[in-house]
């Protein structure tokens, strides 16, 4: 869903183009949650399934074009499979939360700085806001330190049976 969502990012996009830095922290953000879903899966973390299914949640109404709205299906499976986990540990549970409110921020700063750019050759000009380079990098930089938290936190499945 994530690849999907950033497919039609690059494609609807048009002139002038977002930098490659901002593209990259726009594809971290939405990808975030299956990477969570992921290390939450491999070590059967409830909390960190709960943090994917929430992220998913709120990914599926960030678009007024109702394109993210798949995104709730996931979350649905997601928080099924997080209800059906191992007792959560208070560790877990805050780790979990701070990764969910990195990726959120990440959110914010993808999105949210923006910049107003021309571009213009023989016979053509066009305007528009873009997103920053400093954005993209900040975001893909909170979704590094989000799964490494998230990673760091969530116990290995042989370690504790």
């Amino acid at each position: 869903m994530g690849l999907f969502i950033v497919a039609v990012r690059l494609v609807a996009a048009g002139p002038p183009d977002d930098p490659p830095m901002a593209l990259f922290g726009f594809a971290a953000v939405y990808l975030a949650p299956a990477a969570l879903a992921v290390i939450g899966h491999r070590r059967e973390a409830g909390p960190t399934l709960a943090a994917a299914a929430l992220l998913c949640g709120l990914a599926s109404v960030t678009s007024f074009a109702l394109v993210t709205l798949p995104f709730l299906i996931p979350a649905a499976l997601l928080a099924g499979a997080a209800a059906r986990s191992t007792p959560w540990r208070n560790r877990s549970v805050l780790a979990s939360a701070l990764a969910a409110a990195l990726v959120g921020g990440a959110w914010f700063a993808a999105v949210i700085p923006r910049e107003w750019r021309c571009v213009s050759s023989p016979g053509y000009s066009a305007c528009g806001d873009v997103t920053t380079t400093t954005g993209g990098a900040i975001a893909l930089i909170l979704v590094g330190v989000a799964l490494v938290v998230a990673v760091a936190a969530s116990r290995p499945a042989a370690a504790e049976r």
